[in-house]
């Protein structure tokens, strides 16, 4: 399974305020609107999701540690990632971490007396121990941060690279090795998205081994003319041999995965591009796809979506 699961705001505004007053409103505004979305609950609904499928390995984008304080003195507020495995235990599901990769980490203004909160931007690979063991057996983790980052100049915070990272585990299962790689690549910038994505083919180009890639390529699998994030990320990959799993049991359904409103209370459905993919490489089967966290019933008492992405779970057979 793969699930970008938000960590609750744009931050965009951020990143353009022009002086300290104005970064600091920027940042009143984000911490509130990540308040707003509820993110105990989220993970609860979500945490739902993977109980009720059980998959062997889970991906998680944008699981979000949020922390508030004083400079030096901050304490975590929000763990997205922790809240998600303690409500797995409460669904009777025991998950743990194979690999978590940090990639943005900053921390901004919350008002004049010295307070800050503080975004570290994480991805994350879990693996099924209860109630029933995988047979999946990972012995080799990799983490890479990609060589081209996307910059952004602040006008108050200076020149910052957004850190973007792939994680990679080889595993057997019985006697098949395969190599699984978890991502969420760069959505702002298609050039900068495209060498990302040739870097991770370059990186994986001999290995011989079956291959699964999954995660948010902010490419839209569709390949629509006006959507957005129509970009050439996704026939790329396919170009260099690898194969949509979706598409390949799902072909009359476009699958979309993106994106709900910013502040997840949008009544009903608004996805429109299929960000959210797996894609394998060699001697390897999908025999079923189909999306989680997609239906009204995921949302939480409160009506806020689980995430602004629809998920993906895929079931593979090793040829």
């Amino acid at each position: 399974m793969t699930l970008n699961v938000y960590f609750g705001t744009d931050l965009g505004p951020l990143f353009g305020a022009k002086d300290l007053p104005e970064l600091i409103e920027a940042v009143a505004k984000a911490w509130a609107e990540v308040l707003a979305t509820d993110i105990p609950a989220r993970a609860a609904s979500i945490a739902g999701e993977i109980a009720a499928s059980k998959p062997d390995l889970v991906g998680l984008q944008e699981v979000v540690q949020w922390s508030t304080g004083t400079a030096g003195a901050m304490s975590p507020r929000l763990d997205f990632l922790l809240l998600i495995l303690e409500a797995l235990r409460n669904e009777g599901c025991f998950y743990a971490p194979i690999a978590i990769r940090k990639d943005l980490d900053q921390a901004g203004p919350l008002d004049m007396s010295g307070n800050f909160v503080r975004l570290e931007d994480r991805h994350a690979v879990l693996i099924r121990v209860e109630p029933l063991p995988t047979q999946v057996r990972p012995y080799n983790i990799q983490a890479e941060t990609f060589s081209k980052l996307f910059g952004i100049t602040s006008p108050i915070m200076g020149s910052l690279a957004i850190p973007r990272s792939w994680i990679a585990v080889d595993a057997m299962l019985g006697d098949k090795k395969f190599r699984l790689v978890e991502t969420h690549i760069e959505s702002l910038d298609e050039v900068v998205q495209l060498a990302q994505e040739r870097e991770l083919v370059a990186a994986l180009a001999n290995i011989e081994s079956p291959i699964i890639v999954m995660g948010d390529f902010n490419s839209n699998g569709n390949q629509e003319p006006g959507v957005p994030d129509n970009t050439a990320t996704y026939p790329e990959m396919i170009a260099t041999g690898f194969k949509d799993a979706w598409g390949a049991v799902n072909p009359c359904d476009p699958g979309n995965t993106c994106c709900h409103a910013a502040d997840l209370r949008n009544p009903a459905l608004e996805h429109n591009r299929r960000l959210d993919l797996i894609l394998t490489r060699g001697a390897i089967t999908p025999l079923s796809a189909r999306l989680v966290a997609a239906e009204p019933a995921a949302r939480t008492a409160s009506g806020v979506w689980p995430t602004d992405h629809a998920g993906l779970l895929v079931k593979l057979r090793f040829d």
